[in-house]
């Protein structure tokens, strides 16, 4: 992978901040996610890091991120929905009764 230019660079940062924001209103997530990532990368850019690998890193684990929290979402919901039609079942049996 070749180096970024600065406007793909750019880009590239502004295109993770919006994950992490994105994130952090999607799945009530602290802010703290997104702070870190811009001390990684103010470490990353002082000590003269590959910012091509950085970005690549930071976009993988992102989205890594991202797909964990849609999991556990989704999880939620299947159970919230499971409780729901057990109470909904007993409701019916105890009507019957």
């Amino acid at each position: 992978m070749g180096n970024l230019t600065t406007a793909e660079l750019n880009a590239a940062l502004s295109k993770i901040r919006a994950r992490y924001s994105q994130l952090t209103r999607d799945f009530k997530k602290s802010r703290i996610l997104g702070e870190n990532f811009e001390e990684r990368y103010i470490n990353a850019v002082r000590n003269r890091q590959n910012l091509s690998a950085f970005i690549l890193g930071e976009i993988e684990a992102v989205e890594e991120l991202y797909k964990r929290e849609e999991e556990k979402a989704k999880q939620q919901q299947a159970v919230q929905k499971s409780v729901t039609e057990s109470k909904e079942q007993e409701r019916i049996s105890a009507k019957s009764i």
